[in-house]
């Protein structure tokens, strides 16, 4: 609700759409603070980059900047009192630890996150497992099992949210709810350290890629329609031209009968 509802503000400003926006990030405060920090700095991420759509590297730097920024002040008067801002890969680096810890599911353990390269090279490992754990060549619990069939439901849907995506920013509509997915993801990465976990708090954020899933098999569908519509066209066409060969034939035997009736006669 509240990516929508930046969305329209993108779009159009308006009082009323505002005010629901700050009601929805303070009740999603309420819910889980750590979360509404990471949408609120997705939305400040999003309107820069919808605001200079050509010009995405530097307008990502002045975004991060600016929403480091904004962490801080609202830390700083206690908006999110539970979500520490101090040594951020420390603390994450300390959370992954604890749910790595006796679980069966862990994965990662050899990387040290604490570190801003060290996070960096566990960043993609980490992303995989979020997004796409548990894996269906690698079932190792009656848990995992269950968790199956909507995992492999999930993969296509992704790879069509990806069509979508793309669409989206040739559009220049998307930016807001990409940096939000994008917040998201790194941090949710940089956190989890079990199956379990990793497969819990994907779902949180799976509805925001739904959105671009849709327009993606809408997308294919189309395409679909289109290619078949080509197909019956190019058949058509070679009949038409089959029954264009064959009908100069006919229209000769056609006349050669009565010819030869009057020469008999």
């Amino acid at each position: 609700l509240v990516v929508y509802l930046a969305v329209r503000l993108r779009s159009r400003f308006s009082p009323t759409i505002l005010v629901g926006l700050v009601c929805g990030v303070l009740a999603l405060s309420q819910l889980r603070d750590y979360v509404a920090m990471i949408v609120s700095a997705g939305f400040v991420l999003g309107f820069f980059l919808s605001a200079r759509p050509g010009r995405v590297t530097s307008t990502l730097l002045v975004g991060v900047i600016a929403t480091l920024g904004m962490a801080f002040v609202l830390q700083s008067v206690g908006a999110f009192e539970r979500f520490v801002v101090e040594d951020p890969l420390a603390q994450m680096a300390q959370l992954r630890g604890g749910l790595q810890a006796n679980a069966g599911s862990s994965y990662g353990a050899e990387f040290d996150t604490s570190t801003l390269s060290g996070a960096l090279r566990f960043l993609p490992l980490g992303i995989a497992f979020l997004l796409f754990a548990p894996f269906p060549w690698a079932i190792e619990s009656p848990l995992q099992m269950a968790a199956m069939p909507e995992t492999l439901l999930w993969y296509p849907l992704f790879l069509a949210s990806l069509i979508g995506l793309r669409a989206s920013v040739r559009e220049g509509r998307a930016w807001i709810p990409i940096a939000v997915l994008v917040c998201l993801a790194c941090i949710y990465s940089l956190v989890e350290g079990n199956f379990g976990t990793a497969y819990r708090h994907r779902a949180q954020f799976m509805p925001i890629f739904f959105v671009f899933s849709g327009a993606g098999v809408n997308i294919l569908l189309t395409r679909a329609r289109l290619s078949r519509t080509r197909r019956r066209k190019a058949v058509r066409a070679v009949r038409s031209a089959q029954i264009g060969r064959l009908q100069p034939r006919a229209s000769r035997g056609v006349g050669v009968a009565p010819l030869q009736r009057d020469r008999s006669s």
